[in-house]
């Protein structure tokens, strides 16, 4: 998840189940991680300052998009082996 707040600073990240996070600063943007070991869990910005926050946020789920693609390259790869396995295998005899 990446956001910008109001105020331009980052917020407190409270987490709900275990797992791993990160936080840095990229481009403008505040650019959270949060991987969660099993289960589901939430990710919370809390405002500990004074002056009220807009925060504007943008989830990347790329790890559907990625697991897709990995599967696709797996299969791609099997299917070149017995191919590959197959043509020499087959080889016409000269």
């Amino acid at each position: 998840m990446s956001y910008t707040d109001s105020i331009n600073k980052p917020l407190e990240i409270y987490v709900t189940a275990p797992g791993q996070w990160s936080q840095k600063y990229v481009n403008g943007y505040y650019v959270v991680a949060y991987a969660v070991l099993s289960g589901k869990g939430n990710l919370y910005l809390i405002n500990n300052y004074s002056i009220p926050v807009t925060v504007t946020y943008y989830i990347i789920s790329g790890l559907r998009t990625g697991g897709v693609f990995e599967l696709m390259g797996i299969v791609i790869g099997i299917i070149g082996v017995i191919l590959a396995i197959l043509g020499a295998v087959l080889k016409p005899k000269r």
